[in-house]
């Protein structure tokens, strides 16, 4: 059986040299494998650290309110808006996107380093006979990985 160059499955790329995550084109996290002690399979809130996220987006959703409350007696006459809060509008749709992806629920690949965790979360749902080829594909580009999840 000839060697992968490459196994790519559901947003997540492994390389003989690194794992990412990509979006798109991109590649948002990279982890190199001189890095990763362990690759196995976790399932729950695919965000690193779900609770700063969620914190973090109500901060921004709030402070977006108080142009909101401006708009709104803009509306009705007893004030004027600035340019500077019809900006901050904008950090309502980023807010709402950081507290909905830090609630995304799923499968994820959680990596483990000498200092420090990563989570790269799976697009889409995941069957599981998917996910276990795709372990075999990782073991043979030389990843060791548990799958005791499975």
């Amino acid at each position: 059986m000839m060697e992968p160059s490459f196994v790519f499955f559901n947003g997540i790329l492994v390389t003989p040299d690194k794992i990412s995550m990509v979006e798109g084109r991109t590649e948002v996290i990279t982890v190199r494998k001189a890095d990763i002690k362990k690759v196995s399979l976790g399932f729950g809130y695919q965000a690193e650290r779900p609770v700063v996220q969620v914190v973090f987006g109500i901060v921004l959703f709030l402070i977006a309110a108080y142009p909101i409350l401006r708009l709104y007696s803009a509306w009705m006459g007893y004030l004027r808006m600035y340019a500077m809060e019809f900006m901050l509008l904008g950090l309502i749709p980023l807010g709402i996107w950081m507290i909905r992806s830090a609630l995304k629920y799923g499968y994820y690949l959680s990596i483990e380093l000498e200092n420090d965790h990563r989570k790269l979360g799976f697009q889409n749902e995941c069957q599981e006979d998917d996910l276990k080829e795709f372990f075999k594909q990782i073991a043979i580009l030389g990843y060791i990985s548990d799958t005791s999840e499975l």
